[in-house]
């Protein structure tokens, strides 16, 4: 069953959770309000918005501020509206504010990765107007090759969008951040690496699910497998996103979560609900899982193998048994066909996706 329309839940007092902590509290048809919980020094705190009437924020909007309320307690910055002796913004500041605005969209591990690295560079309490290439250059070339260039994509963003408000003037070099023209030897060449994330033979795969532990991580991964999701969709899900009975279950998973922006419907087979056990409180996890607890198991059943190497191993056992590659790719939530052709395909194929799925699990489980 679908969430119910923020009109409606407007006329439900009480509690809704969002996931992420982020909670809507409805008094009235006229008084409702966000709130994050999150703790501070072991101190459990809220911070609150309204929901409804002046200065009200959209659910997207909420989830921006969340992410700029736990990035300024995870790192220490200081807060957005800080009032700076010098004109113009730290450059703390102006992170929070740009991801409240490109990051509207992002999934929330997607958005909270970016403010964290970018919030790590040595010049974050630094006046964003005085930052210069003797600041972004040595600090870039001092991460890994592969994280350098995301960063630096993402603080060129920082740097305009700042251009844009007017906290800053650029000079003659342009961006700190971009290395174009006169300025494109400075940056090094970048070359994408070839390798792709390990997988697990088809053959193997029921032997591998076999090993894993039956504990939460273990049940998590199978899960994982089951599903073909990404090890970030599991890790975030909360039972308020399974809806259904046995034989028609459904993870629905929000489009705030998806790497495309866009709700994904998943079909559970028996096998997957016997994982995830008795229905419990709509904002609690399916699965309760430490920091890389996922990966940890898949290698101690192959080593060298990844959760994310399991979308893989299905891919190619659906390639090779000849299925529908449409269908194939859908459940894979990719994008499939022209931009022209998706504008007429408006279903998901959910009901096909069901039986290929079905019959996945039945050879991942050797059943």
């Amino acid at each position: 069953m679908a969430r119910p329309s923020f009109t409606d839940l407007l006329q439900q007092p009480g509690r809704h959770a969002f996931g992420q902590s982020l909670f809507l509290t409805v008094r009235g048809p006229h008084s409702a309000r966000w709130e994050y919980q999150h703790r501070v020094a072991g101190a459990l705190r809220s911070a609150w918005w309204p929901a409804i009437g002046p200065g009200a924020l959209s659910l997207t909007q909420a989830r921006a501020e969340r992410a700029r309320v736990w990035l300024e307690n995870r790192t220490g910055a200081a807060p957005r509206n800080r009032v700076l002796k010098a004109a113009g913004k730290l450059f703390s500041d102006v992170v929070p504010e740009w991801l409240a605005v490109a990051a509207s969209s992002w999934a929330d591990k997607t958005r909270d990765g970016v403010g964290r690295a970018l919030l790590r560079l040595p010049f974050a309490s630094k006046d964003i107007g005085k930052i210069k290439t003797d600041d972004t250059l040595p600090a870039l070339l001092a991460l890994p090759e592969r994280q350098r260039q995301d960063v630096r994509q993402n603080l060129a963003r920082v740097f305009d969008f700042a251009a844009g408000r007017k906290y800053l003037t650029f000079d003659a070099d342009g961006n700190p951040a971009k290395f174009e023209a006169t300025r494109r030897e400075l940056w090094p060449t970048f070359k994408k690496s070839d390798n792709h994330h390990a997988d697990i033979a088809a053959d193997d795969l029921a032997a591998v699910l076999a090993k894993l532990p039956d504990n939460e991580a273990g049940r998590a991964v199978r899960f994982t497998a089951l599903t073909v999701a990404r090890a970030g969709e599991t890790e975030g899900a909360t039972w308020a996103e399974v809806v259904g009975e046995n034989g028609t279950s459904a993870w629905i998973i929000p489009a705030e979560r998806m790497k495309a922006g866009k709700a994904h419907r998943v079909p559970l087979t028996p096998q997957a609900l016997a994982l995830i056990g008795e229905r419990k409180a709509d904002s609690a996890p399916l699965f309760a899982l430490q920091s890389n607890a996922m990966l940890n198991a898949i290698k101690k059943a192959s080593p060298g193998a990844t959760v994310h190497g399991l979308r893989t191993t299905f891919k190619t056992w659906a390639s090779e048994a000849g299925k529908d590659r449409e269908l194939t790719e859908r459940s894979l939530a990719h994008g499939f066909g022209s931009k022209v052709e998706n504008a007429y395909q408006r279903s998901d194929l959910f009901d096909r996706r069901r039986e290929l799925i079905n019959e996945w699990a039945a050879f991942a489980t050797g059943r």
